[in-house]
């Protein structure tokens, strides 16, 4: 047979004079390499902190099980064979990986897709040193910890807030927390 599909099966018996033909509907199914499976889709930077991430593909047809390949190694596992997977990350790892897949079936894995690339990160948070101040001057909204958004902490700190009086005399560290 030249293409996939299901066939019906002929047999023909002759003795030279009385010809007989059994005919079986639908008895062979012929099937093909799966092709390229879509590229993989799901988040394509991970914060470090965030957990495990789920991806997934678009199905193809004929398809028992599909395999997936996170590149480097060393970047984690991917548990499940099917249109949805969740990669489980290596604790340490931090830098760039890729994830592609294939799908399979009764004769054998399909092209692998396009890889998607993934950048599991921590965020850089910095704070620059506080100029010095008077014990005696107003509080002020504490700034410049970036990224925005995060939290200030420390003596005399109070929803982002510096009160040098409630501070004290004294070098105080005041503590920047960003969470992603």
């Amino acid at each position: 047979y030249l293409t996939s599909g299901i066939y019906d099966v002929s047999l023909t018996v002759s003795n030279g004079s009385v010809t007989n033909t059994l005919v079986l509907e639908n008895y062979i199914t012929v099937s093909a390499l799966p092709g390229t499976a879509p590229a993989p889709i799901g988040p394509t930077t991970v914060c470090a902190s965030g957990g495990n991430t789920t991806y997934s593909t678009t199905g193809l047809t004929g398809i028992t099980s599909y395999d997936w390949v996170l590149a480097p190694s060393g970047a984690g596992n991917v548990s499940g064979t099917g249109l949805t997977i969740t990669v489980i990350w290596t604790s340490g790892f931090l830098g760039e990986a890729t994830l592609k897949v294939a799908g399979e079936n009764i004769c054998g894995t399909g092209s692998y897709s396009n890889p998607i690339n993934i950048t599991r990160y921590l965020p850089e948070v910095t704070l620059e040193p506080f100029d010095w101040v008077c014990l005696d001057w107003p509080e002020f909204e504490l700034t410049g910890g970036m990224p925005a958004g995060g939290e200030y902490s420390g003596p005399g700190v109070v929803n982002g807030w510096f009160n040098p009086a409630s501070a004290g005399v004294g070098t105080h560290i005041i503590t920047y927390t960003y969470s992603d």
